[in-house]
């Protein structure tokens, strides 16, 4: 018993002197082991944002991979009914009869032709430059549809375009209901695309601007309320103004261009012979 008692005395002594130096310990380095706590909050702090980062990217990666088949889907009829729109005057066996667009990265555009609709092609092998714009602003207008956008800004983007598919592109974005409550801005170096612009679309529904070359500031001048070049516009301007001669002029460039309009109708229905 007497030795018992001693074990049990040196296993308190131990244990007091144990407590001793845990708590000399920690004074002595009271600031090391706050730190080390609040390292350990930032710690749990940084993987719970590491997990979300890390979920957040799965989902990125994910919805990138299904980006191009939502952007495509149900755009093929459309951008192929654009596209024959913009190639009205094309012949009717150069018109698309399907067109299949790709809803991976991998993928190709690919098409049929009114000619031969069972045998599809590569668009990027088969199509000219010119086709190939109209083909690619088809794409574009008919996912501005698709998603109803507001607003359509063309910067240039008839370059490249000959003069029959820029008529086609006009008609078919001013002279249809599909963009009728949509605003189109259009930048152009094509002072004739503007003028049949002007021609084609009420004086209510258009304003013009003109940008010209700076005068040493390297700020383009702008400007405004410039005579329009609509044929009947400057018509009446002149008789208005009692210039009966000048007014024969625009007179007769809109006889030509409803001349020409009721030629291409007729045509249509086969009653030009």
């Amino acid at each position: 018993m007497v030795q018992h008692a001693t074990q049990r005395q040196q296993f308190i002594e131990a244990t007091a002197s144990a407590r001793q130096r845990i708590e000399t310990f920690e004074t002595q380095n009271a600031a090391l082991i706050a730190a080390v706590a609040e390292e350990q909050e930032r710690i749990a702090a940084d993987t719970r944002i590491q997990s979300a980062y890390n979920e957040f990217l799965r989902l990125l990666r994910h919805y990138r991979s299904e980006l191009p088949g939502t952007l495509m889907a149900g755009l093929n009829n459309l951008a192929m009914d654009l596209y024959n729109e913009f190639n009205v005057r094309d012949a009717m066996e150069d018109k698309l009869a399907s067109l299949h667009l790709p809803v991976t990265g991998e993928g190709r555009i690919e098409l049929s032709f009114q000619g031969a609709p069972q045998v599809r092609v590569d668009a990027l092998q088969v199509l000219s430059e010119g086709h190939v714009r109209c083909l690619g602003l088809a794409i574009l207008l008919a996912k501005a549809c698709n998603i109803q956008a507001p607003t359509v800004i063309f910067d240039d983007a008839i370059n490249a375009i000959d003069h029959e598919h820029r008529q086609g592109i006009r008609e078919a974005l001013f002279q249809s209901e599909r963009f009728a409550n949509t605003q189109i801005i259009v930048t152009c170096h094509s002072n004739e695309f503007i003028k049949d612009i002007q021609n084609h679309v009420g004086r209510a529904e258009w304003v013009s601007y003109t940008f010209r070359h700076h005068t040493g500031n390297h700020h383009p001048r702008v400007l405004r309320d410039l005579p329009p070049q609509a044929y009947l516009i400057n018509a009446r301007a002149a008789v208005d103004r009692g210039d009966h001669r000048g007014a024969l002029q625009p007179c007769r460039q809109a006889l030509e261009m409803i001349a020409n309009k009721v030629w291409r109708w007729l045509g249509q229905y086969d009653l030009n012979k």
